[in-house]
């Protein structure tokens, strides 16, 4: 099963659909801190966690230096390799800003693609990949 975190509906469903015509379960969250609370949950089940990195930050995170929101990903993905280090992330984003996302090249099975570079119809490719152990520098 694949978690897809992500408050940015209209896009995300472009992803999901194509995932799903693979036939891929995918369960979609809006924001961090129910991605999370999804992860604690059904971790056993989920074979990889799809993320953007700005979105609502909920309650988990509302108090944590998210900026309002636009790095609630972040703190996502460090919270999710602490307790779930084997479960592979793939962060979906808008960001450009290298500097912003640099703190996640510490993370080990995590890969970076920004939204405009991987169209929905690509993105079953490389969820194939990473599914297959095929892991890489982002």
């Amino acid at each position: 099963m694949i978690l897809f975190v992500d408050d940015d509906i209209r896009p995300t469903n472009l992803y999901i659909r194509e995932l799903t015509l693979r036939g891929y379960d995918v369960v979609q969250m809006l924001d961090a801190t129910t991605g999370y609370d999804y992860v604690v949950r059904h971790a056993s089940t989920i074979n990889l966690i799809i993320a953007d990195i700005m979105m609502p930050p909920g309650s988990r995170y509302e108090d944590s230096d998210v900026d309002a929101g636009i790095s609630s990903g972040i703190a996502l993905c460090f919270d999710i390799k602490r307790r779930y280090s084997s479960i592979d992330i793939l962060v979906l984003t808008n960001i450009a800003d290298r500097g912003l996302l640099a703190p996640l090249a510490d993370l080990r099975r995590i890969r970076v693609y920004r939204k405009q570079d991987l169209m929905p119809y690509e993105l079953p490719s490389v969820v194939e990949e990473i599914l297959a152990g095929g892991e890489r520098e982002h």
